[in-house]
């Protein structure tokens, strides 16, 4: 097996993992919108963001700051004026997924949407509404498709990822 190839395997187990260490258990995160703060932890620590010595003594707000800028270094840019307790959206999630899998173009959020349709990474009912907050358990769904998942660490991981095949 290729090293490739496991990534998807071992994207699968950590979210399992990161979705207890992000603070709300499977059970709890059912239909729960996800915020910005769960976001970027669960981005930062796929991606691995290293945070600072000390990091856990630091307020929800103050560790916040630093994994987006951390993020924002790796071309992901959370919008919401840094406010850690605001929902992630379709838009936002549309985003991230369409600039790491087409580049970063012109092309409008309904247009992005449209893609991860195409693509199936995404329900069409996701077209209705681009601003809908999204779930935890909506969000881990669409990051456990392997090929999505190697196209998003290829584009914002850490350079070891970068030679892994785009989608």
């Amino acid at each position: 097996m290729s090293k490739g190839s496991v990534w998807p395997v071992v994207l699968c187990v950590c979210v399992g993992v990161l979705v207890f260490s992000a603070g709300m258990p499977v059970c709890q995160a059912k239909g729960r919108p996800m915020t910005y703060a769960q976001a970027a932890t669960l981005l930062g620590r796929l991606l691995e963001i290293e945070m600072p010595a000390g990091a856990h003594k630091l307020s929800r707000t103050e560790a916040f700051q630093i994994r987006a800028e951390g993020l924002a270094e790796r071309g992901i840019k959370l919008e919401g004026d840094l406010r850690p307790d605001e929902k992630v959206t379709m838009a936002d999630l549309a985003n991230i997924i369409y600039d790491a899998v087409v580049g970063d173009t012109r092309a409008t959020t309904e247009e992005k949407i449209d893609f991860m349709v195409k693509k199936g990474y995404i329900s069409p009912d996701f077209r209705e509404e681009c601003y809908m907050e999204l779930s935890y358990n909506e969000i881990i769904g669409v990051f456990s498709i392997p090929g999505l998942t190697n196209a998003v660490l290829k584009a914002y991981g850490p350079p070891e990822h970068s030679n892994e095949d785009k989608i």
